[in-house]
């Protein structure tokens, strides 16, 4: 019986087609006529399987001796470590980057494509617009907002009036986009009066965001997520905030309002932004830190409050 994960297809899948799907500058070595039928992890792998191994050290030469795998997909370097001729029935493929060769093997091959289409308990009202394409799951709530092509919106996700949602945008179950700013002002009696928050959401193209998250709709301006970012689930994103691009989020982190975060950055899982910081491009922000004052660009900072730990090499 074949274990891991199979094909879609369950037909054979040769090194040339994993070299193809891969897209990277390979080397093979081995059985150039190997294949395979699944995709396993490195300790339970079978036969006439693929794995992918992310080190180059010397344990990579265990590995390939001990799997039953047919195909073994590893570092360019490993050649440093690894009799390349180890085995007759292996191949093995050297690549820059296993971990992105492994994310577009199972997209090619093993990724369940989603069926497209409305679901008929999704509520879209009549002046919102969707593009071609798109996948709206049930009880999916859509207000008067521009949805673009080939989005992805799972159940239950509540997308206000006002958003603009680009092309190629994943959004995952339970999230909510362009939900009230939280702003009051406190008035003569010593009540709070809310600030009703008039502005939008805008969404750029190939943004994914998980489940359980909420983004604010700005006061008077937007709220924008910009092309290519990526948001873990249960991450907070208040009003007027500006998230730049290929930005990546980390599970329940919390942005706070008008805050501005540059290109390429990353914000680690439970980090907190006070409102109206700025964050340069390419810089990261440490789990669970407290950022309290504008951080510079190229820059790893930690803690509570959070401080400069070191600077990036660009």
């Amino acid at each position: 019986m074949l274990l891991g994960v199979k094909a879609k297809t369950m037909k054979k899948i040769s090194v040339t087609q994993i070299i193809k799907s891969i897209d990277q500058k390979s080397v093979i070595y081995g059985n150039e006529n190997a294949f395979c039928y699944t995709i396993s992890d490195i300790t339970s792998a079978p036969e006439s399987s693929l794995i992918w191994i992310s080190i180059s050290n010397a344990n990579v030469r265990h590995i390939i001796e001990k799997t039953k795998a047919s195909i073994i997909v590893c570092k360019n370097n490993c050649n440093k470590n690894v009799d390349l001729n180890i085995s007759k029935n292996k191949a093995i493929i050297l690549c820059d980057s296993p971990r992105l060769a492994y994310a577009r093997i199972v997209d090619t091959f093993f990724a369940e494509k989603r069926p497209l289409g409305i679901h008929e308990r999704s509520v879209i009202h009549p002046e919102a617009s969707v593009g071609k394409d798109c996948l709206i799951g049930a009880l999916v709530n859509i207000g008067k907002a521009e949805i673009g092509s080939n989005c992805q919106i799972m159940p239950n996700v509540t997308i206000y009036d006002g958003v603009k949602i680009s092309s190629n945008v994943i959004i995952h179950s339970g999230s909510v986009i362009g939900v009230d700013g939280f702003g009051y002002q406190k008035n003569e009696s010593g009540t709070l009066e809310k600030i009703e928050h008039i502005g939008i959401v805008e969404i750029d193209e190939n943004v994914e965001i998980g489940a359980n998250v909420s983004i604010a709709r700005a006061a008077l301006t937007k709220t924008k997520i910009s092309e290519g970012t990526k948001i873990n689930n249960n991450v907070h994103i208040a009003h007027n905030s500006i998230i730049g691009k290929h930005v990546l989020i980390m599970a329940n982190a919390t942005i706070c309002g008008s805050v501005k975060i540059g290109d390429y950055c990353k914000i680690g899982s439970s980090a907190v932004i006070k409102d109206g910081c700025k964050v340069g491009h390419n810089s990261f922000l440490g789990m669970g830190s407290v950022l309290t004052k504008d951080m510079p660009p190229n820059e790893i900072w930690f803690g509570n409050p959070a401080k400069k730990n070191k600077s990036i090499a660009e």
